[in-house]
C-alpha cells in the first residue's frame, strides 16, 4: 500500500453506534425461524433483556493500518519489525498490501452485570452474554465498514474476513503484539499472562487491505 495515501493511519473510537442486532443474538442464543416458538410474554421479556444489556454495553475500538512488508510460507513481516508465525495468516493475507489491525470491547460494566445476572438469573445471564458477543463482534464489522469507505477514494479497501491470533496457528500469545501496538490499555483492555483479554467481551483482529475490487478477501 502506497504510504503517500493522505488518510489516517491509526482509528481511534471511544463510541461505536450500534444497536442490538436482535435477528443475530436470537441466532447465537439458538433460536431459529419457523422452528423455534415462545409466546409473546416470553418475546417480550427477551427483548427486555437484550434492551437492558444494550444499555450498559459501552462499544468502543482502535485500528491501524499496517503495511505488509513481505509474506513467506509461513510469516508475515508488517512495518515495525512485527512478525507473525503463521502458515495459515500467511495464506490469508497471501498478495496483499497491507492489514488493518483492530481491537474492540464491549466494555466493563457488561460483564459486571452479566456477573450478578448469572447469580440472580441465568437465563438472564444467557441472554447478556449473546447480546454482548454479538455487540463487539459488530464493533469490528463497523470499524471495518468505516475504514473501507474512507480508503475508497485510494482505490483501496477493507476486506470483511478476519484472522485473529488462537484461530488455526496464529498462536494466542500474539495478542501481546496487539495490545502494544493498538494501546488497547486506553480502552480500559487488560491482557493477562496467558495473553487473555480483560474485560472478557474484548477481542482483536487483522483483516487484508487491498486494491478493490476485494472479492477474494470477502468470500
Amino acid at each position: 500500500m502506497p504510504l503517500s495515501i493522505a488518510i489516517p493511519r491509526e482509528f481511534s473510537f471511544a463510541k461505536i453506534p450500534l444497536a442490538a442486532p436482535q435477528e443475530a443474538i436470537w441466532r447465537r442464543l439458538g433460536f431459529r425461524k419457523g422452528q423455534t416458538h415462545l409466546d409473546e410474554a416470553n418475546i417480550a421479556s427477551f427483548i427486555r433483556t437484550i434492551a437492558h444489556a444494550q444499555a450498559v454495553i459501552a462499544l468502543g475500538g482502535v485500528a491501524k493500518i499496517l503495511p505488509v512488508l513481505g509474506i513467506d510460507e509461513n510469516k508475515v513481516h508488517l512495518e515495525g519489525g512485527i512478525v507473525f508465525e503463521s502458515a495459515q495468516l500467511a495464506a490469508f493475507l497471501a498478495g496483499t498490501s497491507a492489514v488493518l489491525m483492530m481491537g474492540a470491547t464491549a466494555g466493563a460494566a457488561i460483564i459486571e452485570a452479566l456477573e450478578v445476572a448469572a447469580r440472580e438469573d441465568l437465563s438472564k445471564a444467557v441472554i447478556y452474554d449473546a447480546t454482548a458477543s454479538e455487540m463487539v463482534d459488530g464493533a469490528l464489522a463497523w470499524m471495518q465498514s468505516y475504514i473501507s469507505a474512507a480508503l475508497r477514494r485510494t482505490g483501496y479497501g477493507v476486506g470483511k474476513r478476519r484472522f485473529s491470533a488462537g484461530y488455526g496457528d496464529f498462536d494466542l500469545r500474539y495478542q501481546q503484539v496487539f495490545y502494544e501496538e493498538l494501546a488497547l490499555d486506553k480502552l480500559g483492555i487488560s491482557l493477562t499472562p496467558h495473553f487473555m483479554l480483560t474485560p472478557e467481551k474484548s477481542v482483536t483482529a487483522l483483516c487484508a487491505i487491498d486494491a478493490q475490487p476485494l472479492e477474494r478477501r470477502n468470500g
